[in-house]
Order: structure tokens, then sequence, then C-alpha cells
């Protein structure tokens, strides 16, 4: 299966900067919409590390947040 949305260079970026941040703040979980394009995205850490869910109308991608890289995991309705 593949991702419901692409993410760009400048959102793996920013994405990247949060979990440094939150990092560096000790905060387990952070989220951000696009709001134009009605995207929601939740940032979370678990016991195995970070994870990002994008939230799309159509469904979901799971992605694992791996040093500065995103490794997909799966999409749901």
């Amino acid at each position: 299966m593949k991702p419901y949305y692409d993410i760009t260079s400048a959102t793996l970026r920013n994405i990247t900067e949060l979990v440094w941040f939150c990092s560096e703040l000790n905060l387990g979980n952070v989220s951000f919409s696009y709001y134009q394009d009605q995207i929601d995205f939740h940032l979370s850490e678990n016991k195995h590390g970070w994870e990002l869910v994008v939230k799309l109308p159509q469904g979901r991608d799971i992605y694992k947040v791996e040093d500065s890289s995103l490794i997909y995991q799966y999409s749901e309705n």
C-alpha cells in the first residue's frame, strides 16, 4: 500500500525539528495542522521511539521516525 499523502522535504524538515525540540523539552507528543489542505499531523513518543500519524479526510498514514527520516509503516481508512 502507498501513503495517502506525499510528505515534502520542507514538511519532513519541520517534523524532524519538532521531534528534536520535543526531546529537548521532554514532551511526549505534539500535533499541528495544515488547515487549507485538511491535514493533521500528530507526533508521539512511545517505548519504541517516535511515531507520526498523518490524518486526511480519506484515511491516515502511519510512520516511524528514525533520525531525520520517516519510515512508512501502513495506511488505514
